[in-house]
């Protein structure tokens, strides 16, 4: 909860301050983010599961929002044939890039910097290397049955190094789960008891 709610703060705040006149979200899944995102003109999707379509259509439907985004289908490796002449000021993607390796990644930002307007920005989450490489350390083993799934981790200056190598400029990065262990043991610990005490306890933590 305090990750989406720390997501939208964000993408708000950035629309407030640029007023883009063409936003585009990659991946967006079921419309989680952009049915709670204000000011938006004019949005598209790219999605690339007919059945994430599906729902983020109702979604945004049931939000008054249809009117706003279009939803297309297709991949976002192929945003110039799926995109073609199109240019967005803003472009988003949560719980997306940084599940690709360094080739893939360097694809989707060449794909994603062709379609930004002069001075566009790009929005998207990174993993904290120094916090997952001690959650990594506590693992003897994965649980039987859990799938791999690939996370790239930075520091703020690898994270830097690698926006500037592909034609981006790192304008600010923004802190979230704060004290990750403790907020992550309180959730585990006591959501499905006392879920109103503790949002109130990991939002509090946060603002430390």
């Amino acid at each position: 909860r305090l990750l989406h709610r720390k997501q939208v703060a964000v993408l708000n705040q950035v629309i407030a301050a640029r007023r883009p006149s063409a936003v585009l979200e990659l991946a967006p899944g079921p419309a989680r983010l952009s049915t709670d995102v204000s000011g938006v003109g004019r949005g598209v999707m790219v999605e690339n599961s007919d059945e994430m379509i599906r729902i983020a259509q109702v979604r945004l439907k049931q939000k008054g929002l249809d009117a706003v985004w279009s939803v297309i289908g297709g991949s976002a490796f192929d945003l110039d044939s799926l995109l073609p002449g199109q240019v967005f000021d803003l472009a988003y993607a949560f719980r997306f890039i940084r599940h690709f390796r360094e080739p893939e990644r360097v694809q989707l930002y060449r794909g994603i910097r062709d379609h930004l307007g002069g001075g566009g920005a790009l929005v998207f989450d990174v993993v904290n290397k120094r916090v997952r490489d001690a959650l990594d350390a506590r693992v003897t083993e994965a649980p039987k049955g859990e799938l791999s799934v690939y996370d790239a981790t930075y520091t703020p200056e690898s994270f830097r190094g690698e926006m500037l190598q592909h034609g981006f400029e790192v304008e600010v990065l923004h802190p979230v789960l704060t004290h990750f262990g403790l907020q992550s043991w309180l959730s585990y610990k006591g959501d499905d008891v006392v879920p109103a005490v503790v949002d109130a306890l990991v939002r509090g933590l946060e603002l430390v």
